[in-house]
């Protein structure tokens, strides 16, 4: 492998159209993983932030990343999902491929960022089961990715002790789950209570910061807008306190996914609806050409609990 070959460019792009945006941190990782595995250095990441592929406007990091490629810079350019080279369709993306093609370079795509669906007994694609085109296209056969999600989830849980952030994030959704009335109505008072708070600092830091509120009837006003603010904050607070937040006992939960014997003996939907307290989501990355080799979970699942940041939406 020449060393042309062994270097790569990342090209990143923030949309903001109306079909939303990927954050440019989760397309950076999963494109920097796939160069990795790879066995490829990157040379630089080329980004787009705040452009949209709608509009007629230059992108200059589109336009050098491609020159790289072109001009024999780098062998390869990592995009995270097709989408991100162009919105114009995939006829626009065809005519790319086609110039980076007799360049002798190539474009490869290190992620797609759909959810996944059971078909047969593999999960794959949604979005190439309705028939779009998924470059970065993945399968995994059920029973894997579901044995290395309990054990995942059993191993996480294992680890955890008094006060860990992942139990509270548990116990919050399950009392959730559990007394939805009440928290509805937590939630109602506590976004007031937030509101009126900001407000009260505001008024203060417009008195005693920003200079306003300057002579006696200013002054008047400014005290009559405190105390009705005041009494706002105080009386929100004194109906929160009087909703409070129902006792959540998890450790029968704890139990049950932590005996496999229990957990064998629980229905698939409790199964499901344990899982959705602890995890956000489970990341099914390709195999990258390793078709039958056996299921290797640390390196094909990204497991994202309760309590960690999301990598990106998932559409």
């Amino acid at each position: 492998m020449s060393h042309q070959e062994r270097i790569a460019d990342l090209y990143l792009r923030l949309s903001l159209d109306r079909e939303g945006k990927t954050a440019i941190e989760r397309q950076e990782f999963d494109c920097r993983a796939w160069a990795e595995r790879n066995g490829l250095e990157v040379r630089k990441v080329h980004i787009d932030q705040g452009r949209s592929g709608y509009k007629p406007v230059d992108r200059a990091g589109f336009d050098a990343a491609i020159s790289a490629l072109t001009t024999g810079t780098v062998g390869t350019l990592v995009v995270w999902k097709v989408d991100r080279l162009s919105r114009h369709g995939m006829s626009q993306v065809g005519q790319v491929l086609d110039q980076v093609d007799k360049a002798g370079g190539r474009i490869v795509f290190g992620g797609c960022g759909g959810r996944m669906s059971a078909a047969g007994r593999s999960y794959v694609c949604q979005g190439r089961r309705l028939g779009r085109p998924c470059p970065a296209h993945t399968t995994a056969f059920i029973a894997a990715v579901d044995r290395a999600v309990v054990d995942a989830f059993g191993t996480r849980l294992a680890a955890t002790g008094p006060g860990d952030p992942l139990l509270d994030a548990i116990a919050e959704r399950w009392v959730t789950r559990h007394h939805p009335e009440i928290m509805r109505e937590r939630a109602t008072i506590q976004a007031a209570l937030d509101d009126a708070d900001a407000r009260l600092v505001d008024l203060e830091e417009a008195r005693y910061l920003r200079g306003e509120f300057q002579g006696p009837e200013p002054v008047k006003r400014w005290d009559r807008l405190h105390n009705q603010l005041t009494a706002r904050v105080n009386g929100l607070r004194h109906n929160l306190a009087h909703i409070p937040l129902p006792r959540a006992d998890i450790s029968p939960l704890l139990k049950t996914v932590r005996s496999p014997e229990a957990w064998s003996a629980t229905s698939v939907d409790d199964q499901r609806n344990l899982l959705v307290l602890a995890l956000d989501a489970v990341i099914v990355r390709p195999a990258e050409g390793r078709r039958g080799y056996r299921f290797d979970p640390d390196a094909r699942l990204q497991f994202v609990w309760a309590v960690e940041p999301e990598p990106a939406p998932i559409d």
